[in-house]
């Protein structure tokens, strides 16, 4: 399985890259990272330019899941499951998508197979993704019975 995660903003060097680095290396390859930053003050055309961009960033095969605070929450084991089953029906891409603070426009919907949510909690974005790196990375470890999961 391949996982993109595809992401507004730019996660340059800092603590949370260096933990994003250390786990994507514990996935032999399988994670790739795609951003966007708009130059475009807030308001409504940036959520416009950060969603066309986001969509062109979308692999076009895979399965596209969206990280929103309104998505299903799953456990790390629901997650696993998720991805076992993707697996098993012989999905090879994940992406993984994560917009901007002013969220997306809704036409990226209609690519969405699925949104998901960590938390009813807001998070800060770079650590939304260290979450989802070590999330995805646990979820590798719970499909082949590590016991990294406890």
């Amino acid at each position: 399985m391949k996982y993109n995660i595809i992401a507004i903003g730019n996660i340059k060097k800092s603590p949370e890259s260096m933990i994003i680095e250390n786990i994507s290396k514990r996935l032999k390859n399988k994670l790739v990272v795609k951003e966007f930053v708009s130059k475009l003050p807030p308001g409504n055309a940036r959520k416009l330019d950060e969603t066309k961009n986001l969509i062109k960033l979308i692999s076009n095969n895979g399965q596209n899941i969206l990280l929103d605070r309104t998505g299903k929450p799953l456990s790390s084991k629901e997650l696993a499951k998720l991805i076992q089953d993707l697996e098993i029906r012989s999905c090879n891409n994940i992406n993984f998508i994560l917009g901007g603070s002013d969220g997306i426009d809704k036409s990226l919907m209609k690519t969405i197979d699925l949104t998901i949510s960590f938390s009813n909690m807001t998070w800060p974005h770079l650590l939304s993704r260290v979450m989802l790196v070590e999330q995805i990375y646990r979820s590798e470890k719970i499909n082949t019975g590590h016991p990294y999961h406890k």
